[in-house]
């Protein structure tokens, strides 16, 4: 049984470093678009000149979907570190 648990705690921390390097991408989560959404508007309002509102919806899109792609992975993240800490709990009563 012990083996057991500290398989679970092991696996517990190789979770919990994800959440960490998930901090280090949300740099490029957030950056990527950004900087996709940047060219994106530019060209946009270079073909529509008359449009003012383009580069404000393009990055407000942007900032939208990489919210979008952190909460998904953070709740992905969450649900197998809740399985373990149950799983955990289980055994440490037994």
């Amino acid at each position: 049984m012990p083996e057991e648990l500290n398989k679970l705690k092991e696996k517990k921390d190789k979770y919990i470093t994800k959440i960490f390097w998930l901090c280090l991408q949300i740099a490029f989560i957030f950056g990527i678009p950004a900087v996709g959404g940047a060219f994106l508007s530019r060209f946009l309002k270079n073909k529509y000149p008359n449009n003012d509102y383009i580069s404000t919806l393009v990055l407000f899109g942007c900032f939208i979907f990489s919210w979008v792609i952190v909460i998904i992975y953070f709740n992905y993240l969450k649900k197998k570190l809740k399985k373990i800490n149950n799983q955990i709990e289980k055994i440490k009563s037994d």
